[in-house]
């Protein structure tokens, strides 16, 4: 599965990151807030984590919203780009966590999918590049 679901991306240039679809858990917000502590995402890049509201309520008082944040991500609730068929414009190649949206994003918004570990996304976001690979 892991390979037919990276199969749709050919350019390593990644411009947008997205995590959690299903919506991320405490404990991803958690471990993508101390994969950005102290760096800033890519200039060309994006990040969206996708929780619900109660979750997202917990990480602004926790302090991972402002982490997130200052690195240049954003924690957005209650939706997600398959339901609303939105991406950053001009998105070209995005980078997820969720095999669903690696699955759905190609085929309803026209861009190329790298799906893998949380680990691999936060880097692609702040480099700018996909470097994941099956462990």
């Amino acid at each position: 599965m892991y390979e037919t679901l990276n199969d749709q991306g050919s350019s390593t240039d990644v411009d947008f990151v997205l995590l959690g679809c299903p919506h991320a858990s405490i404990d991803q917000i958690r471990a993508a807030a101390r994969a950005l502590d102290g760096k800033r995402l890519h200039s060309g890049t994006q990040l969206w984590i996708m929780a619900p509201r109660a979750l997202k309520d917990v990480a602004d008082r926790s302090g991972y919203t402002a982490v997130i944040e200052a690195a240049g991500g954003k924690i957005l609730a209650d939706s997600c780009p398959a339901m609303s068929r939105t991406a950053p414009a001009g998105t070209k190649v995005f980078a997820t966590d969720s095999a669903k949206q690696a699955h759905y994003l190609p085929a309803i918004l026209g861009i190329e999918a790298w799906f893998g570990t949380l680990d691999d996304c936060v880097d692609a976001a702040v480099t700018g590049r996909w470097r994941g690979e099956l462990r």
